[in-house]
This record gives structure tokens, sequence and C-alpha cells, in this order.
């Protein structure tokens, strides 16, 4: 049983250097799957067993770094009492992660039920609650929740991109005006 489990490991893994190799070559977006299997010298069936679509194989690539966001996260509010400032980190280290895995968290996007919005990385709902509860704490508004999902999604791909591509704003001047519209210019 140890070593179908090892071995399955073994797989998981190989399929995910593989995968990580194709799209350093190529987009995401132009990869499929059979693409992946193919290279990975396995049988599609294979790759579907570790893997339901892309989306899944593109969050397992980036499980590390999003476990690092919290932990980032968890020790910066440990140091700092400040709510705005502890906002503005989660959101600028948020971009950081996004900024590092774009096409990745593209696809993620792109895979969800609810078309290209951020509410599809499941890791949407634990990035909320983090800045669910500083929104909550600073007792600026009435519903927290709306103004939470109202202001993450504001980072989806297609807004962040625009912003950040076309009309040139830097990550951190992006992140500084978010705050001015949804926490200080609130107060």
């Amino acid at each position: 049983m140890a070593a179908t489990r090892s071995d399955a490991l073994k797989n998981r893994n190989f399929i995910l250097e593989t995968a990580q190799t194709l799209f350093r070559h190529q987009s995401v977006e132009s990869v499929s799957m059979k693409m992946i299997a193919t290279n990975a010298n396995i049988g599609t069936g294979t790759l579907y067993r570790h893997f339901s679509n892309k989306a899944e194989l593109c969050m397992a690539l980036i499980d590390k770094d999003v476990a690092t966001l919290f932990e980032s996260i968890d020790k910066y509010k440990a140091s700092e009492d400040d709510l705005q400032e502890q906002l503005r980190f989660i959101l600028l280290n948020f971009i950081e992660l996004k900024e590092r895995n774009i096409e990745l968290l593209e696809e993620i996007e792109r895979a969800g039920k609810r078309g290209r919005v951020l509410m599809n990385i499941p890791f949407y709902e634990r990035l909320k609650n983090e800045v669910f509860h500083i929104i909550t704490e600073m007792n600026i508004i009435n519903d927290p929740d709306f103004h939470t999902d109202i202001l993450l999604n504001s980072f989806s791909a297609d807004v962040f991109d625009y912003q950040n591509k076309v009309k040139g704003i830097a990550s951190t001047q992006f992140v500084d005006r978010i705050l001015k519209i949804f926490i200080r210019g609130i107060k």
C-alpha cells in the first residue's frame, strides 16, 4: 500500500513538473491536458485521476506560494497593530503572488463557474476572511461582507491587468488607490 502511495505521489509530482515546463515554454492557456499527458508519457486517464481539470493542476502549482502568503500575513498581523497597514500588507502580498503566478491564476479564474472573477480561486474564502475581519474591526461600514467582496474583486485578473498593463499603474499605487476608495474614502 505504501509503495502505491509513493508511486502516486511520484506520478503527481512528475505531472506537475511536466506542466510547469510546458507552461514556461508556452502560455498556460495554450497547453492542453492532453499535451501534459503526452509529455509526461502517461495516459489522459492517469492525468485526470490526479487532476480533474487544468485549473486544479494550476492550483497545485501555486499551493506553496499560497501557504507562504498566509504565513506571512499571520506574522505581520501579530507584529502590526495598525489595521490599515495590515490590510495594505495583505493586498500588496496578494498582488505579488498574482504577479508571480498570473497565468496560473487566470486559468483558475477562467475555469470557475462564475466566469473570470476572483471568487473562483480556491483560497478566496480564506483571503476574504482575513480582509473581512480587518474591515469589521475598523467599524467603518454597515455591510463588511459586501464591501470585502467588492474590494477584493478589484484585484481580479481583468481589472488588475488593465490598470497595471494598459494604464501603467504600479502595484503599490494600485493598492493605495483601492484603499483610498474602499477604506480612507469612507472615514
